[in-house]
């Protein structure tokens, strides 16, 4: 992307009224995998924690590679036992290698419902994180969600907490994407091959401008954990270090999902 190409800072819409229960939609949270099994503990306190009805969600996960995210048939129905009633769909594809953007689109593809959420597996999603993206879709009328800003943890320096603004057009956040099936079906999907395949994959599906979304306040979403494979043997899809000087305020320490990170970076 060149200086010209940058587009001046996109407002934060706001939600004037969040959807009660009985409003929420069935929704179809998809969490695509790849070398994240020491990463399952964060992946259940993120689904366990959110503020939306368990009645109302269908968890899908797609793992592929070498190794299953989970190790044995009893450990997958323990996982399944813990969403306090969402409904698990697991799926192990021990011979392929997908890229993010065609697993992304087979998630879509796997969902029942008419409302999904992307969710990735080694990220902290707040609790508010769906019950506001879908609020949001629903008081705007709108296709998808997403943030034009990241916010990152660093495990490594303290957990240090910094924020970006993503200041180029086609930045929306693809892990906090929450769109319909009709949406994403009128602009084809995700990326699914190519150099955008495993970064920047979203960009169609907001007509590769992020003014065509609508742009939510990245704390009430998720905070992206940045590693480089010490727990897992694979790290970020892009690498964060050039963001850990940034400012951001946010707090953390009320939540379980920290205490559960450094359980799993202990652990390395």
């Amino acid at each position: 992307m060149t200086e010209q190409e940058k587009i001046p800072d996109l407002p934060i819409t706001e939600v004037s009224k969040l959807l009660e229960d009985e409003e929420l939609p069935h929704i179809s949270v998809l969490i695509p995998c790849y070398l994240r099994r020491k990463f399952k503990p964060l992946m259940l306190c993120n689904l366990r924690h959110l503020d939306y009805p368990k009645n109302k969600i269908e968890v899908v996960i797609l793992q592929d590679g070498p190794e299953d995210l989970f190790i044995s048939k009893d450990e997958v129905e323990f996982f399944r036992e813990s969403l306090m009633g969402a409904q698990l769909n697991y799926v192990y594809e021990k011979d392929k290698r997908r890229s993010i953007g065609e697993k992304r689109n087979k998630l879509v593809k796997m969902a029942k419902h008419k409302i999904v959420a992307m969710m990735d597996s080694d990220d902290i999603y707040l609790p508010t994180y769906l019950r506001w993206s879908v609020s949001a879709l629903k008081e705007h009328k709108a296709g998808i969600t997403s943030s034009a800003s990241m916010c990152f943890i660093y495990p490594e320096l303290d957990y240090r907490l910094t924020g970006i603004r993503c200041g180029y057009k086609c930045q929306g956040h693809e892990a906090v994407m929450v769109f319909t099936k009709k949406h994403f079906n009128s602009m084809g999907g995700f990326v699914s091959k190519g150099k955008e395949s495993n970064m920047g994959e979203g960009a169609k599906l907001i007509s590769y401008n992020e003014k065509n979304m609508i742009n939510l306040d990245v704390c009430r979403l998720m905070v992206c954990v940045a590693h480089k494979g010490e727990v897992d043997g694979e790290g970020n899809t892009i690498d964060k270090d050039r963001f850990c000087d940034a400012k951001f305020e946010a707090n953390l320490n009320e939540l379980p999902h920290l205490e559960v990170l450094k359980m799993i970076f202990n652990q390395k």
